[in-house]
């Protein structure tokens, strides 16, 4: 009777805890119908091994104290940690953490990333007010990192060798959600099937389950970072904010002071005074009743391999940023920054040299044909001496390499010496690969701004390195694209680019495109970590990226 009992309140704090997130779903869903793929792929599980709300990238796992509490204090603020948990598996951050050595590290940037894209978003159900401590580091790793997305950050914090109160101070700033089911990913796939309740430890009493109290602290292991030094004590039971002041006084005595406060670091930097507004409607009859044997079911990636469910978020994050491509006119500022951070990560990068092998024509080479030989000198030799060929390998033979080729660099004012520099040598090493080229070529360098300024003639692939070496931007002025393509027309109705097949065109976007597509392949070279704009790229040119 008692684990009867025992095993209807876990059902009874399952089905309401699931309905409560199906209506922070709802709500999200109503105010951005472009992430209706992302939010139905998530199930719920009710899960007494952590204090706050996380997931494994199939389903969402939470303490129905915590949940509870937080709906009663403001549904706006479960709503955004909801929509904070699936830009993590958008951003697919559980999928890429083992690829970095100090997992503390990748868990603070990865809720970097996410807080700054929801911080720049504008719906009044995930607004929050934007506190000093956080822009000031908005501002700090946008100088440094131009798209906040959590490798760029990683890589920025290793390189500065971030000191442990920053760090302290920022993992309190920014941590919401439980990381430690990205660590069991691989385990959780072959945990119990969908549709079974989890298992409720033996001394695990149903009060603590329903109140959320301090007991058995040892039995909600796991309820934050563990990994990562933060505490993880339990929820304030009255749901009341800790003033967002002191917390940043207190900030680098790290998470375990709020811990023995019995506070929530949820409450600290999501206070907002708004007594809950925006979260939608109480919970009532018109909401979509499930089964509590589902546990918030539904999601269609609970039971494929971890491989695959990779590739379905990373599919479900490309289909967004189409979306938000053409939902971006009508939508405004309202989705802020998401679309440029998923431009950035998902950006499909070309290999230089696929571009490349594009470009090559086929020429006869003076050299030894190992692989050819002369069938005079084969059957000379059998009709003399009956049983003895004679092979001589070809001392010609026909190669397809790359002959003529342009490469030209905007110099306006809003290029970068360094950037200019970093593709220079990048030219530099691919010039290099004598499989590529001829060993006599024609590579033209014409620096551009809003009229040509120059043209540099090498006909040797290492000369690239003597001009990489003295290169210095001229020009200075505005961007525009037409007045390159005019010249190397010029040059090849002069004949001297008879072997021509494709232009490189390294430059940050800014400026005028030609209308009409030439007859040779072009392709707009990017850097990634400078401000670029390679979304009015005609669809006649490729776009191509420098290495981050």
């Amino acid at each position: 009777m008692a684990d009867q009992k025992l095993m209807k309140s876990h059902r009874d704090l399952m089905d309401f805890g699931n309905r409560i997130l199906a209506e922070s779903r709802t709500e999200l869903y109503l105010a951005m119908r472009f992430m209706g793929r992302a939010l139905d792929s998530l199930g719920y599980t009710l899960d007494l091994n952590t204090q706050r709300m996380g997931t494994d990238a199939r389903t969402i796992h939470y303490n129905p104290s915590f949940v509870f509490h937080l709906f009663i204090e403001s549904p706006q603020k479960l709503c955004r940690l909801y929509l904070h948990i699936v830009l993590h598996c958008i951003f697919r951050h559980m999928f890429t953490s083992d690829q970095y050595e100090d997992k503390e590290l990748w868990d603070l940037a990865s809720d970097i990333q996410v807080e700054s894209v929801l911080d720049s978003m504008d719906y009044d159900i995930i607004n929050r007010p934007a506190y000093p401590f956080r822009e000031e580091w908005y501002e700090k790793l946008k100088a440094e990192c131009k798209v906040l997305t959590a490798e760029r950050i990683y890589h920025y914090f290793k390189s500065i060798n971030l000191d442990i109160d920053t760090k302290l101070k920022l993992q309190q700033e920014f941590y919401r959600c439980d990381h430690q089911f990205w660590k069991r990913l691989e385990d959780d796939s072959k945990g119990p099937e969908a549709g079974q309740p989890p298992e409720i430890p033996e001394d695990m009493k149903p009060p603590a389950g329903v109140a959320g109290d301090n007991a058995d602290d040892g039995n909600q292991n796991g309820s934050s970072q563990s990994d990562s030094g933060l505490g993880s004590g339990s929820e304030n039971p009255d749901g009341n904010d800790i003033d967002h002041e002191d917390n940043q006084a207190d900030a680098g005595s790290g998470m375990q002071q709020d811990d023995k406060n019995g506070q929530s670091p949820e409450g600290d930097p999501e206070s907002d005074g708004n007594g809950g507004s925006g979260g939608g409607s109480p919970l009532g009859e018109d909401i979509e009743e499930r089964n509590p044997e589902d546990s918030g079911g539904g999601s269609p990636l609970q039971q494929i391999p971890l491989e695959e469910l990779d590739e379905n978020w990373k599919d479900t994050a490309e289909r967004l940023k189409t979306e938000l491509e053409t939902f971006g006119a009508e939508a405004g500022d309202e989705t802020g920054s998401l679309a440029w951070v998923l431009s950035a990560q998902y950006r499909k990068e070309t290999d230089f040299r696929e571009f490349l092998r594009k470009l090559t024509v086929v020429r006869e080479e003076t050299r030894v044909d190992p692989e050819s030989f002369d069938y005079g000198y084969y059957n000379y030799g059998m009709e003399v001496y009956g049983n003895m060929p004679l092979i001589e390998e070809n001392e010609f033979c026909e190669d397809r390499r790359i002959s003529d080729l342009v490469i030209v660099i905007d110099t306006s004012a809003s290029t970068k010496q360094e950037q200019v520099q970093k593709f220079l040598n990048e030219t530099a090493a691919l010039l290099r690969n004598r499989t590529s080229f001829f060993k006599q070529i024609r590579v033209h360098i014409v620096e551009c701004d809003d009229q040509v300024q120059k043209d540099v003639t090498l006909l040797k692939p290492e000369e690239i390195e003597e001009y990489a070496e003295g290169f210095q931007i001229r020009g200075g002025y505005g961007t525009d694209f037409r007045p390159a393509f005019n010249y190397v027309e010029e040059l090849r109705k002069k004949r001297e680019l008879p072997d021509m097949k494709g232009m490189l065109y390294f430059t940050d976007g800014y400026g005028e495109f030609p209308e009409k597509a030439p007859d040779y392949d072009t392709a707009f070279v990017f850097d990634p970590l400078a401000d670029i704009n390679d979304k009015d790229v005609p669809d006649w040119a490729m776009k191509l990226y420098l290495k981050e």
